[in-house]
C-alpha cells in the first residue's frame, strides 16, 4: 500500500509531496502507479532526444555494473538525488542508504532534480523492460509527473573493445515551450551526471 511508505524516511520534500499527490489522486497500491508508456504505444507525437557516452570497459562489465549499481550512488550529484524505490512485482520499498540487488521490471525510482538550486522537482520512472540478450533497459515516466514517454539505455561494443552507451528519450508534456527549450537542456545535464557516475564508479 502507498500509505505504508514512510514519508519521514524520504529526505526530499518534493518527492514527499509528489507521493502525497499520487495518493490524493487514487493511487492507493503499488500497482496503481502507472507508467505513461505501454509497449506498442505510438510515439510519433513525442519529441526525440539522444546522448551517446563511451566507457573504456568491455560491454559485459559495463552492462553488469549498470544493472546492479545502487541508485543511492548513481542517482546522486549536483543535479539529482535519489529518494526511494518501490517494486510493484516484489511489493517492497527501498529507502535512501539501503541495499539494492539489481534492476527489474516493475521497479519505480523517485528522483529529486535540483534546478540551479532554486527549484526542486520530483520525477519518477518505472522500469518497463530489461533485455540482457540485446543489452538495453527501458524506463517510462509514471503518471502524475510533468512528462510522459519513455527512455531506453542501450549498450554497444566498439571496435576497440569499449562500450558505447546510447541514451534515447521520447518525451512530451503539456507545454511546447518546456519541451523544446527547457527539457532538453536539463535532461542532458541530468543523464550526463547519471552516466558519469556510472563510469566513475566502475573498477
Amino acid at each position: 500500500m502507498m500509505k505504508s511508505i514512510a514519508l519521514d524516511k524520504i529526505p526530499q520534500k518534493s518527492i514527499r509531496d509528489f507521493i502525497q499527490s499520487q495518493m490524493n489522486n487514487n493511487v492507493h497500491t503499488l500497482d496503481d502507479v502507472k507508467s505513461t508508456y505501454k509497449e506498442g504505444d505510438d510515439l510519433s507525437d513525442h519529441l526525440f532526444h539522444e546522448e551517446i557516452f563511451t566507457i573504456s570497459y568491455p560491454i559485459s562489465k559495463v552492462w553488469s555494473h549498470y544493472v546492479k549499481a545502487n541508485p543511492n550512488e548513481v542517482w546522486n550529484g549536483k543535479m539529482m538525488t535519489f529518494g526511494l524505490m518501490i517494486s510493484k512485482n516484489e511489493d517492497e520499498v527501498m529507502y535512501v542508504g539501503e541495499k539494492y540487488s539489481e534492476i527489474k521490471v516493475g521497479q519505480i525510482f523517485y528522483i529529486n532534480l535540483n534546478i540551479f538550486g532554486l527549484v526542486k522537482v520530483a520525477v519518477s520512472h518505472e522500469v518497463i523492460a530489461v533485455n540482457p540478450e540485446n543489452n538495453y533497459f527501458e524506463l517510462s515516466y509514471v503518471e502524475g509527473g510533468k512528462s510522459v514517454g519513455k527512455q531506453r539505455v542501450s549498450f554497444f561494443e566498439t571496435a576497440e573493445g569499449h562500450t558505447r552507451v546510447v541514451h534515447t528519450t521520447y518525451y512530451k508534456s503539456d507545454s511546447n515551450f518546456r519541451d523544446k527549450y527547457i527539457y532538453p537542456y536539463f535532461h542532458t545535464k541530468v543523464i550526463g551526471e547519471y552516466h558519469g557516475n556510472m563510469s566513475n564508479s566502475l573498477s
